[in-house]
């Protein structure tokens, strides 16, 4: 049986070709014939095919080395008579007893919940599923790149194979041996920052109502979560935070101003990014910036671009999407204007789930609690070329 790296090799390859026909078509300004379709169409089925293969066998892999890590001999578990689980953070029962030691009826004994890898020394207890919805949507509503982007749940540090270098084809004519050309591969490694924020809730409004305060709660870390997020995923430095997209991105073009950009400089943004990408592109950039660009008139004082708009999917500019972010930087000078490319290629990965400590002692003198909330999550930009950025001058 072919082990996760030879699999990837294969599915390499599957994309190499699909990427050599979309190529050909893009030169000759056409699109595919019904054979080439065809063809294109097998080759992806090849790919995701395989790509569900390496999953599956990723997450066995990373099952048995956790178990394996517990004793000297490898343990491989009899399955036939095994029930199936139940996650304890959906069930009532966590609930309620969760939500007795956040308003401190209990100490938090009665609750069946593992502490968090890497804070032993502070042990935290597992937010109920419920309340981890709540706290997840108030986050995306902060957020547009955890709408945009491609999230995902890690459980351990991540090392993703990569093509680095696709082989090349060449003529042979009759009788003359090919030449072999391999992939070159390398590996990206999502690992996983930690996020925390600490508030205080006066004792009388935890004795009040547990819905009220579950609602505080959720609303309270999640929107300023949300807001740490987008900042460090456009622009964190990858200390203590994830690396951002807009130092990764390779610069399309740099405009000759350094407070306005023009309609020709966005489709030269959009224009600079392969078609493999460009097919699932949409913008991102500042409101004031898309406002600017609503806004630019031509000589008889007519605006030259007018928005166009499909039910759920917001503003569009020539049929793509435009996203926008507050930590988007403003037109000034030598800043990232905008952002155009396949945002999938940039991966959210949370570790774990979200944890919850109350702190007893710490406000007492007010007459409040404190709760010490955190989250572990770290990005990737997986495929460079698939995201790029239009610069102001300097």
């Amino acid at each position: 049986m072919p082990n996760i790296h030879e699999l990837a090799q294969q599915r390499a390859e599957a994309v190499n070709k699909q990427r050599a026909m979309l190529d050909k078509a893009e030169a000759e300004n056409r699109g595919f014939t019904n054979e080439e379709e065809g063809q294109y169409n097998e080759l992806n089925n090849t790919q995701l095919e395989i790509k569900n293969r390496i999953s599956k066998l990723e997450e066995i892999e990373a099952q048995e080395r956790e178990l394996n890590s517990y004793v000297s001999e490898p343990i491989r578990a009899d399955i036939s008579r095994q029930p199936l689980a139940i996650n304890a953070l959906d069930t009532g029962e966590y609930e309620a007893g969760f939500m007795n030691y956040v308003q401190g009826r209990s100490s938090g004994l009665d609750i069946k919940a593992g502490l968090v890898e890497g804070t032993e020394d502070k042990g935290g207890y597992l937010v109920p599923t419920k309340l981890q919805n709540k706290l997840i949507e108030a986050l995306e509503n902060e957020m547009v790149m955890r709408q945009i982007c491609h999230v995902t749940r890690t459980e351990t540090t991540t090392d993703i194979p990569m093509v680095d270098t696709y082989g090349k084809a060449t003529w042979t004519g009759e009788g003359v041996a090919a030449v072999a050309t391999d992939d070159k591969f390398k590996k990206k490694t999502i690992r996983a920052h930690r996020l925390s924020r600490v508030i205080k809730v006066s004792e009388e409004l935890l004795a009040d109502s547990s819905p009220n305060i579950q609602q505080h709660i959720a609303y309270s870390f999640g929107r300023s979560f949300g807001e740490a997020q987008e900042e460090a995923f456009l622009l964190g430095d990858g200390s203590g935070k994830p690396n951002g997209l807009l130092g990764s991105a390779p610069v399309a073009k740099v405009v000759s101003g350094q407070t306005s950009i023009s309609l020709d400089d966005i489709l030269d943004l959009r224009s600079s990014v392969k078609s493999s990408y460009r097919r699932k592109g949409s913008y991102l950039m500042n409101d004031l910036t898309y406002g600017s660009l609503l806004k630019l008139k031509d000589a008889n004082g007519q605006y030259i671009m007018q928005p166009d708009f499909k039910v759920g999917e917001g503003d569009m500019l020539r049929g793509k999407r435009v996203n926008t972010s507050d930590f988007m930087p403003e037109l000034a000078a030598n800043t990232s204007a905008a952002l155009f490319g396949d945002f999938s290629q940039y991966i959210i990965a949370d570790r774990g789930g979200i944890a919850l400590r109350r702190l007893n002692e710490l406000y007492a003198v007010t007459a409040e609690v404190g709760f010490l909330m955190w989250v572990r999550v770290d990005a990737l930009h997986l495929q460079v070329d698939a995201i790029k950025q239009l610069k102001t001058a300097a």
